[in-house]
């Protein structure tokens, strides 16, 4: 009677044995599992409840469209500011670090809207013969038409603060290129002359 219950009884130990050391032994790649599928549900639940949200690849969908367009445009794009323009290079280059921030610090979708539509206005003012920033400005304007509060998740977000971080280096590159005698770091002299203020 013994032998017979240690029979019935041994088969479900075993397996519950080797479940616990499967579990154990492959525990991270359960839990990588399981964060694909929550955020592979997420991201459906996104598309079916907010349809005028556009995941990221559509970003990529528009920039590949133009990307021989933004190529033969950076070839001819000015890498100076026209004379005159002092008042349209202070504004981009103040509403670009405006939106970033509205972007990291979770700004509503009207503030990122009014940003990037803002952004747009001095760039064209600029006149820098569509250099990539406006196409890449010109892409985010279209999706912050149709993006709610839902739709900027805080990886959309961090993205376009990310390339808002690049247009302002490459805006600040056509500055420095603009003003002759641009100096990027104080001389010698100019630090000998104010040294006496440390002391």
């Amino acid at each position: 009677m013994l032998v017979d219950l240690a029979e019935k009884i041994i088969w479900p130990v075993c397996v519950l044995i080797f479940a616990l050391a499967f579990i154990v032994i492959f525990s991270r790649q359960i839990k990588d599992a399981f964060k694909r599928i929550k955020h592979a549900r997420s991201k459906n639940l996104e598309a079916t409840f907010h349809p005028n949200c556009k995941s990221e690849i559509d970003l990529d969908h528009c920039e590949a469209e133009s990307s021989v367009s933004q190529k033969k445009a950076s070839s001819e794009a000015s890498s100076k500011i026209p004379p005159g323009k002092n008042g349209s290079l202070f504004w981009l280059s103040h509403d670009l670090m405006w939106l970033k921030s509205v972007l990291t610090r979770g700004g509503s979708s009207e503030q990122i809207l009014w940003g990037f539509s803002q952004c747009m206005h001095h760039i064209q003012s600029l006149e820098l013969r569509n250099d990539e920033v406006e196409f890449e400005l010109g892409n985010y304007l279209k999706l912050a038409h149709q993006y709610s509060n839902t739709c900027w998740t805080k990886d959309k977000r961090s993205d376009a603060a990310v390339r808002i971080t690049k247009m302002i280096t490459r805006i600040g590159s056509f500055a420095e290129s603009s003003q002759p005698d641009y100096i990027s770091y104080p001389l010698e002299t100019t630090i000998k002359k104010f040294s006496h203020l440390d002391n």
